[in-house]
């Protein structure tokens, strides 16, 4: 079947199996470049399409081709649309006419929904435990990372304050795999205000241990045992049997290393933000509850786009 024909299958039908072809020629299609419009260098389309929806397609065919083996009723429009909503973050009634329907509600009710299955596949992709070489001895940088949201006007508490925005916020953990392109941990959603090393550990300082939220990372070391560290920045530097930071006295190759291990989690919270829902202020959600929720739900469905990214030609840059 040649691409145009498959291309009326998306739009109109379902379909088994979905190419980088097919996907690049309608997803322009839908965002209002028809088919002579598309007449130009490939580079030029594929960039097109990833100022629209994220990722190039050949990332987002294989993530999709396994979204529908998981959920066979997701229709590639609907996840086109899901991924155009989270990359551009427009309202309603913009998608509304970008995609042609009228029912806000059809549109705010897929977008989510769509999100919410690609967040499902977290416990499939995201892995730590036993993804780490028994020979590694540094596994992961890890790090928390600052999103913006709308005020929490039926619970207003200074918790939700970012001091780095100056305004309400939210915060989550994520650790990336040094040794291969791999998020291997994500948590949250938490308060702005609550510090690293909190999460970090699952609790205060000043609490017993037994009381601690033993899902938090600090656990998940305990069972690897000795001999495996991560890497963060000054905020871990009371878990130095777990999290190495750096310290005075340390070697020119070692500061190096963990430099650009912290760097190279950087440019994991840039990707994050490439996502204008991310970038943007969220808007979404009437309750506390509700808008904690929804907000992890995109943060978990990028997640797993991000690591698609990576296992498809996009990894961050290699440390060593």
């Amino acid at each position: 079947m040649d691409v145009e024909h498959h291309k009326m299958d998306v739009i109109y039908g379902d379909i088994s199996m979905i190419t980088a072809a097919d996907l690049l020629f309608c997803g322009l299609t839908y965002v209002g470049f028809e088919k002579e419009r598309q007449n130009v260098r490939q580079s030029e389309n594929v960039e097109r399409f990833k100022e629209h929806y994220g990722p190039p397609p050949e990332v987002l065919a294989a993530l999709f081709n396994d979204l529908k083996d998981k959920y066979p009723e997701v229709r590639v429009k609907d996840a086109l649309m899901s991924m155009n909503w989270l990359k551009i973050y427009d309202t309603e009634r913009v998608l509304s006419a970008r995609w042609r329907h009228g029912d806000l509600k059809h549109i705010r009710n897929t977008v989510k929904d769509v999100a919410r299955k690609e967040a499902s596949m977290e416990k499939d992709k995201i892995i730590f435990g036993g993804s780490f070489d028994e020979n590694e001895v540094y596994i992961f940088g890890v790090d928390t990372v600052h999103f913006l949201t709308e005020e929490f006007r039926l619970d207003p508490s200074s918790k939700w304050y970012d001091f780095k925005s100056h305004s309400s916020g939210l915060k989550y953990e994520f650790a990336t795999a040094i040794g291969r392109p791999a998020i291997v941990w994500r948590r949250g959603t938490f308060p702005c205000s609550e510090s690293d090393i909190n999460i970090y550990q699952g609790g205060k300082p000043d609490e017993d241990e037994s009381d601690w939220n033993h899902d938090a990372l600090y656990f998940k070391m305990k069972e690897l045992g000795e001999g495996k560290f991560g890497v963060g920045d000054s905020s871990y530097s009371s878990v130095p049997d777990q999290i190495i930071t750096t310290q005075p006295g340390q070697s020119k190759e070692l500061r190096e290393f963990l430099k650009r291990v912290k760097q190279r989690e950087e440019t994991l919270h840039t990707r994050y933000k490439s996502y204008n829902i991310l970038a943007n202020r969220f808007r979404h959600g009437k309750t506390t509850e509700e808008k904690m929720e929804l907000h992890g739900i995109c943060v978990g469905a990028i997640t797993v786009i991000t690591q698609y990214d990576f296992e498809n030609g996009r990894p961050p840059f290699q440390i060593r």
